[in-house]
């Protein structure tokens, strides 16, 4: 399937972790572009700001530097993915399901195609963004 992310929630966030999901996003969308990783809505739109609202946490990498768009939701989710093929806006993908496992571990589980060591850009970033020192915290697909 190429280098893809997965996840999966039991049930809805609550409004309190939502409410930090979308104050990590915000953080991790600023220090992105901080970098010099630009996020767009969607990769053929790059005028078009990143959602962070209520509904839903949505961005994709700008033109070729974007593949698939990420989209978290507040809603329970059996089955979601995002194939980033490693582009760099994998970073920010990264550090949104890193975030979300920390957040809600009873609730939120991910599991990646890449190694913990393809998740360092995405630690880093979170770092940058939110002051956190985290540690890669997906499934192996070797679990499945």
């Amino acid at each position: 399937m190429g280098y893809t992310h997965y996840w999966s929630k039991a049930g809805p966030f609550s409004n309190a972790q939502w409410a930090a999901l979308t104050e990590a996003a915000e953080a991790i969308v600023k220090q992105a572009k901080s970098d010099g990783l630009l996020l767009c809505w969607e990769y053929d739109e790059p005028a078009k700001d990143p959602e962070i609202s209520a509904a839903a946490i949505r961005f994709n990498g700008v033109h070729s530097e974007g593949h698939e768009t990420f989209l978290l939701s507040p809603q329970a989710e059996e089955f979601e993915f995002c194939k980033t093929a490693a582009k760099p806006y994998d970073a920010a993908v990264v550090a949104m399901l890193v975030f979300a496992k920390q957040l809600a571990p009873e609730l939120f589980n991910w599991r990646s195609d890449g190694l913990p060591e393809d998740h360092a850009d995405g630690l880093a970033l979170l770092t940058r963004a939110n002051g956190l020192s985290v540690e890669s915290n997906a499934s192996s697909n070797e679990e499945d």
